[in-house]
């Protein structure tokens, strides 16, 4: 039905969610060669010392690279971000 193609259209379509940047840290970090299939698995023991919270309950968003073979990394609460997705979700 017409409905229901529109929908699939519009979840076609990437989202981005902003959130406010006082629950986020931005950092830089160097990747070594090859190891961007890896960064995901890797990232949270490149930064536990800059956070606060228990890696388990962290979320690591690793951005594009800003300059010199640095990559920018967002970090925020795992809590915090699963309320953002929520928020996102019931919203449509």
């Amino acid at each position: 039905s017409h409905p229901d193609a529109a929908k699939a259209a519009v979840q076609a379509i990437p989202t981005w969610l902003i959130v406010p940047g006082q629950d986020v840290l931005l950092k830089s970090v160097a990747l070594p060669p090859g190891a961007e299939a890896k960064a995901a698995a890797t990232l949270p023991y490149m930064l536990e010392d800059d956070v606060a919270t228990a890696l388990e309950d962290t979320h690591f968003a690793l951005g594009g690279a800003v300059q010199d073979g640095q990559r920018l990394v967002a970090i925020a609460a795992r809590d915090r971000m699963k309320a953002v997705v929520a928020l996102a979700d019931t919203a449509g």
